[in-house]
């Protein structure tokens, strides 16, 4: 019998609905000292990667029907990160106004048990998973 690791998704979701701000930009950032932080990565510099994949739909996801059946399908992969104490990532992308941005981070096939946890509210500026959006008018 093989041991299957144990696999997390982590679904996203991020309105953008400001008029004449319509680029995007996904940013990740990872304290270097975690330390008295709500956060969980790997000991010892062990490879850490997480693809980000952009899903497929333009409405909101309703929180309260999602399952692993009814979930977005994923639409193209974005990047692979290594997360690690650290990380500063960001991509730029077009964003209509009043547009849904719907995103899955799962651990990447070079790193099959990655491991990443925290808790962010809008308190802390880091770590964090963002949308920031920049003017185009």
């Amino acid at each position: 019998m093989s041991h299957q690791p144990y696999e997390s998704h982590t679904s996203l979701e991020f309105r953008a609905l400001d008029f004449g701000m319509t680029d995007c930009e996904l940013s990740i950032v990872v304290p270097s000292n975690v330390e008295g932080l709500n956060v969980t990565l790997p000991e010892g510099g062990r490879q850490n990667s997480v693809d980000i994949w952009h899903l497929g739909g333009h409405d909101p996801v309703d929180a309260k029907k999602l399952s692993w059946s009814t979930r977005p399908p994923r639409v193209r992969k974005i990047s692979t990160v290594d997360l690690q104490r650290g990380t500063s990532y960001s991509q730029r992308f077009h964003c209509r106004q009043d547009s849904v941005h719907s995103l899955e981070l799962t651990c990447a096939t070079e790193s099959p048990s990655c491991v990443i946890e925290w808790w962010q509210d809008m308190q802390a500026t880091s770590p964090a998973i963002y949308i920031t959006q920049h003017a185009t008018v």
